[in-house]
């Protein structure tokens, strides 16, 4: 069950396009003197940024801003991929791109086939609920500490703080993706929860 695939989303990117474009990375830095960049990837492997056709890069709050992106593969780096751009030519024209983020297609992603294995952006939005059908509220993000995933929750009561939920199977017996809804074992809500 923990095994979630490529396209980690981050919410608040997520909220701001429509899932016709996914979010794969983000344009952290400049390299060299001719122009590369460094792009955070948020995709499980670095490499399969470039296996999903068309890049697009832009900004989250503008979903009509998306232009294609003509880029190369330089290096890998540590933090990263260093794509040559093919209309920039200098480190300060390339500057002007830190902070934008790299998006595909949804379209372009294989189809999910393997069992108890979800894109991160088909988790978010999804309701929480305890086995007693009473809705706790909604993932808005998947993040690992370095313990595995955990589910973000925002909590209906706006004024809530978010909360964790392990996304192990034991923790969530059930998942329903096509319903959107997932439920929170008993004991863990009782527990921690409450």
């Amino acid at each position: 069950m923990d095994k979630i695939k490529d396209a980690k989303s981050i919410h608040s990117i997520l909220s701001s396009h429509s899932t016709k474009y996914i979010c794969v990375g983000k344009i952290i830095a400049v390299h060299g003197i001719k122009g590369a960049v460094v792009v955070q990837t948020y995709t499980e492997k670095k490499m399969s940024v470039l296996e999903y056709g068309t890049l697009w890069i832009g900004k989250p709050n503008n979903p009509h801003d998306l232009r294609p992106l003509n880029a190369t593969l330089h290096h890998v780096h540590k933090k990263g991929l260093v794509l040559s751009l093919e209309d920039i030519n200098d480190r300060t024209e390339a500057e002007t791109l830190i902070h934008t983020f790299v998006w595909i297609e949804r379209g372009s992603l294989p189809h999910n086939q393997e069992e108890d294995s979800w894109y991160y952006v088909d988790l978010i939005g999804i309701i929480i609920y305890n086995s007693d059908k009473v809705a706790l509220g909604k993932i808005i993000n998947i993040v690992d500490f370095g313990a595995g995933n955990l589910l973000e929750i925002q909590p209906n009561d706006a004024h809530s703080s978010t909360f964790f939920i392990p996304f192990r199977k034991t923790f969530i017996p059930e998942i329903n993706i096509q319903e959107g809804y997932m439920i929170v074992d008993k004991k863990f809500s009782d527990q921690n929860l409450n």
